[in-house]
């Protein structure tokens, strides 16, 4: 079965940036209501609604691991060891996550724990808004989000409007925007299979498909261009991703998930 991934379904970088301008965007207003400050207005940081941080660190991380939301939401406090200076983490810069739609090979049961390299724009922005919590909120029990999925997703809708992105656009989007990203840097699908969690190459497969996009889509740029100069890119702004190091991050961790995985593990999905 060829699997295939609509446009519809993931972000470029330019509209993620967007997005995450609307998150900082929003303000609290004097009557306790909200809005959200004029793009380019750059005042103080005392305006920011309480939840800005807590946001913004949502929503990074999911566009920066590709980690699902259901996972995300049920971040502990413990689960970010490696990040927060925790000595007895073992494998610093690493977040540990259950894996809601993979088999433990073993029991069968879903929810693999598994730890994932936290790239450092995703790192800065927990630990931003881990410094705006409370010494309570900070349990090693304690979600590091306190919000249902449900609660994400509305989230991301609010924000994506204010953005003026494709209605279409869901919060899985910021996983398959992940997906397509890597898979468009290294052109390996094992790579982006650890990085997602599938249990099933095929799954994976499905972001094979936004190349041939890409292909097309330039050679319709080509034939439209008027001249040797049309589209350089010349002020083409800076990039958002953390890419160096996630290809060698990736591959190092392989080899013990080669042990624990099966070849005929069932994937639950995307």
């Amino acid at each position: 079965m060829s699997l295939k991934l609509d446009r519809d379904k993931f972000m470029e970088e330019s509209e993620l940036k967007r997005l995450l301008a609307a998150v900082r965007s929003r303000v609290r207003t004097s009557d306790g209501g909200q809005s959200f400050l004029p793009n380019g207005d750059r005042r103080g940081e005392g305006d920011a609604h309480p939840n800005t941080k807590r946001d913004y660190a949502l929503f990074a991380t999911s566009a920066l691991t590709g980690i699902r939301e259901i996972e995300l939401v049920g971040f502990r406090i413990a689960d970010l060891r490696g990040i927060i200076g925790d000595t007895r983490s073992e494998r610093p810069g690493r977040v540990r996550i259950r894996r809601a739609k993979k088999r433990d090979p073993k029991s069968g049961q879903l929810g693999v724990e598994e730890e994932v390299v936290l790239p450092e724009t995703a790192r800065r922005a927990i630990l931003d808004y881990l410094e705006s919590m409370s010494a309570q909120e900070k349990q090693p029990w304690s979600r590091v989000f306190a919000i249902t999925t449900k609660q994400a997703q509305r989230l991301f809708k609010l924000y994506a409007r204010r953005a003026g992105l494709n209605p279409a656009y869901s919060m899985h989007s910021l996983r398959h925007t992940r997906g397509t990203e890597l898979y468009r840097l290294h052109r390996d699908l094992k790579l982006v299979q650890n990085a997602l969690g599938h249990a099933n190459l095929e799954t994976t497969s499905v972001y094979m498909h936004t190349v041939d996009m890409d292909a097309k889509l330039a050679a319709t740029d080509l034939e439209e261009e008027d001249g040797p100069e049309g589209g350089s890119g010349k002020n083409a702004e800076p990039e958002l991703h953390d890419r160096g190091s996630a290809k060698d991050n990736l591959r190092a961790e392989d080899t013990a998930r080669e042990r624990e995985e099966r070849p005929n593990e069932r994937d639950e999905g995307t």
